[in-house]
């Protein structure tokens, strides 16, 4: 299971599912736990992911080519986005 997120220009930012290569919009499902990353693992706190997963027909969402995705980052065209969208620092 490859979980990933992704900014489209028009939708901001989603929740994807990489099965080979292409990517899968998980957000699109309407499902709350497809929100963000976030909403994602606090579900899993009561319902493994696979669980989560299992319940979508990815036949029925839009997806997107991995490698038109793999670009670098700008607002008018869709790119792919670190995995966490807050990170602490810490420094020594």
């Amino acid at each position: 299971m490859k979980i990933c997120r992704f900014y489209l220009p028009d939708q901001g930012v989603r929740l994807g599912q990489l099965i080979g290569q292409s990517i899968y919009d998980l957000t699109a499902t309407g499902f709350p736990h497809f929100s963000s990353l976030t909403a994602l693992l606090q579900a899993s706190a009561t319902t493994a992911i696979e669980a989560l997963l299992q319940a979508v027909d990815s036949s029925a969402l839009p997806s997107y080519a991995y490698a038109e995705l793999d670009r670098i980052p700008t607002s008018d065209l869709p790119h792919l986005l670190p995995p966490v969208d807050r990170q602490e620092v810490w420094a020594a």
